[in-house]
C-alpha cells in the first residue's frame, strides 16, 4: 500500500465519522489514538523490537480481535482508561495547568 492509499483511506475514515455527525476535533483525536495504537504495536516487531508503552490489555492487537459492540467497548473503556492515566499523572505537577496543557501527551506527562 502507497502512502497516497494509506492518506486516502485515511480520509474516506474521516468522511463517514463527518457525515455521522463527529466533528472534525473529535474525529481527528479519535484517529490521531488509533494510529498511536497501530504505531505502538509496529515498534514492537522487527526492526525495531521495542518494549510497547500501551498495556497489553489495551493495545491494538487486543482491538483486532473484537468487532461490533465488543470493539466499541473495549475502545471506550482503553480511551477511558488512558483518560484517567493522563489526569493521574497531570494533576498534580508543581508547574501548573498551563504547563500540563503543554506537556500531556497520549502516553502521559513529558
Amino acid at each position: 500500500m502507497s502512502p497516497a492509499d494509506i492518506v486516502q483511506k485515511l480520509w474516506n475514515y474521516c468522511n463517514v465519522l463527518r457525515d455521522d455527525g463527529m466533528s472534525y476535533g473529535d474525529y481527528v483525536e479519535q484517529l490521531t489514538y488509533l494510529l498511536f495504537l497501530k504505531m505502538a504495536d509496529e515498534r514492537t516487531k522487527a526492526p525495531y523490537n521495542q518494549k510497547s508503552p500501551v498495556p497489553e490489555k489495551y493495545s491494538w492487537p487486543s482491538l483486532i480481535k473484537k468487532d461490533g459492540d465488543d470493539l466499541f467497548d473495549h475502545y471506550r473503556h482503553t480511551l477511558l482508561r488512558e483518560a484517567e492515566a493522563q489526569v493521574d499523572s497531570c494533576l498534580y505537577r508543581p508547574e501548573g495547568w498551563r504547563q500540563v496543557e503543554l506537556s500531556c501527551s497520549f502516553s502521559g506527562c513529558a
